[in-house]
């Protein structure tokens, strides 16, 4: 009940915050998956459903949507913190665009407010240089909640911008995550929360998430949420999801519009055509 509770509090704190969430969403965009890659995951596509139906998803979903009074005091504490000083820094960080793996000043700015609200940071988180990990200081053992933060800028055609949402994933999750640290102390709860900062998001091969994950740095984590947005508004049904289902990382060098995610390749097939 402890972790179902802590998974709730956490994933409607982000979902006030962001236009979709990356736990417990039925389907994902579009554009960031293809009928030949659906094809080619095949057997996991298999194996998700079938864990999806084991674990009765939207029995889950039922419970933890219902009615919470910590939960939704939790809510209105991310918002406050969103409202009053994180769009600041989101605003910020979308001014001062840095490209994957050079993120320093934004990944100071994040550093410095998670330590201002009792997180412990360490940068440096395997072995990427702007790579880091912030743990509560008043962590108290298990269920344990991680949430991913992104501040990678994509590379625009005359300067790095921000796409995909990346300034303002960062705010978001430790909004997040400050109400919750401060839900945890005040309640005297089990539980702990860690924010992971995941730099070039945008930057691959190899994914900086797989190589923090083949470092061990999430580790021990029962739960790791992240934000994203979208372009519309829309109500998903309880599920897994197949998001970025890329089997290989490579790289296009392509002429023609700037374009972003898999609407690069449809642009090119278009122009070829």
């Amino acid at each position: 009940m402890i972790l179902r509770d802590s998974i709730l509090i956490l994933t409607a704190s982000i979902l006030i915050l962001t236009a979709s969430i990356l736990i417990l969403t039925a389907r994902t965009l579009a554009a960031q998956e293809t009928p030949t890659e659906r094809e080619a995951a095949h057997d996991v596509l298999h194996k998700m459903s079938a864990l999806e139906k084991s674990l009765d998803i939207q029995a889950m979903v039922t419970s933890l949507t219902g009615p919470n009074p910590a939960r939704d005091q939790v809510v209105a504490r991310a918002k406050e913190l969103m409202d009053k000083e994180l769009m600041a820094m989101s605003d910020d960080i979308t001014k001062n665009p840095e490209i994957g793996f050079v993120e320093r000043r934004s990944i100071q700015k994040l550093k410095a407010y998670l330590e201002q609200h009792g997180f412990d940071v360490k940068v440096g988180a395997g072995g990427l240089e702007t790579a880091f990990v912030a743990r509560y200081k008043g962590n108290n053992g298990p269920p344990n909640l991680g949430v991913i933060v992104e501040y990678d800028a994509l590379r625009g055609t005359t300067r790095p911008f921000h796409g995909d949402q990346h300034s303002a994933q960062g705010p978001v999750g430790i909004a997040a995550a400050v109400a919750i640290a401060e839900w945890l102390a005040r309640s005297k709860s089990a539980g702990s929360i860690t924010v992971f900062g995941t730099p070039g998001e945008e930057m691959m091969p190899p994914n900086a998430k797989t190589v923090m994950h083949k470092a061990h740095v999430f580790d021990g984590t029962d739960v790791i949420v992240r934000s994203h947005s979208f372009g519309t508004t829309l109500r998903a049904a309880p599920g897994f999801g197949t998001c970025c289902m890329n089997i290989d990382g490579v790289k296009y060098t392509f002429s023609g519009a700037p374009a972003h995610q898999l609407t690069a390749w449809a642009a090119a097939t278009r122009w070829k055509r």
